[in-house]
């Protein structure tokens, strides 16, 4: 397991691999963070934060673009997550900055194993369901549970349980029963739909 030092933006925010969003950047911490993290291409760490407290993990990101500057010296950024981490200690100011940071350790995907086949299935009915459009992760043969992940759109509790499973058929069973609930409502939508256009 990797150890290492990260700057930290601590957000109710859980990011898997490869899922992107945007960020508001506004307070002057945050904003010597970015200059930071722009000036040596470096990464940061944002801890979940939940009912104002830590959950000891969190997305390492990178900011794959600058999107907006605006007048009050706020601006607008994209970021990509890159792995996921535990954190191991918390520092309100890393050094002699404004932000906080700490040590962390990278959690390893090498557990990660393809779905099964049974749970493409589900998936796939799923997909149906939602009449998803082509999504790039479903072209590779090796979909894992990350992967699979971003496609079912977990929130962020939903999102913290399946990293901390151990195993990659407990993270594939997280997943599974949330798919078979997605799919049980949009069966109870298109029988009430039905119901409703038979009267």
């Amino acid at each position: 397991m990797q150890k290492t030092k990260i700057a930290l933006f601590p957000l109710q925010l859980f990011l898997l691999p490869g899922e992107k969003t945007r960020l508001h950047i506004f307070e002057p911490r945050y904003k010597q963070l970015l200059i930071d993290c722009e000036q040596n291409h470096t990464t940061f760490g944002i801890p979940l934060a939940m009912n104002g407290a830590l959950t000891g993990y969190g997305s390492v990101v990178k900011i794959i673009n600058e999107l907006d500057v605006h007048a009050d010296g706020s601006s607008d950024i994209e970021i990509l997550c890159e792995e996921i981490f535990k954190i191991d200690k918390f520092h309100e100011r890393m050094g002699e900055k404004l932000y906080p940071g700490g040590e962390v350790s990278i959690l390893s995907r090498e557990e990660s194993q393809p779905v099964s086949e049974n749970f493409m299935n589900e998936l796939g009915k799923y997909l149906e369901n939602t009449r998803h459009e082509l999504i790039p992760e479903l072209l590779t043969t090796n979909l894992d549970a990350f992967a699979a992940a971003r496609i079912i759109e977990l929130n962020e509790l939903e999102k913290l349980k399946l990293v901390k499973s151990k195993s990659a058929v407990g993270k594939e069973l997280i997943l599974l029963n949330k798919l078979k609930l997605l799919n049980r409502i949009q069966e109870q939508v298109k029988s009430i739909e039905g119901d409703i256009f038979l009267n």
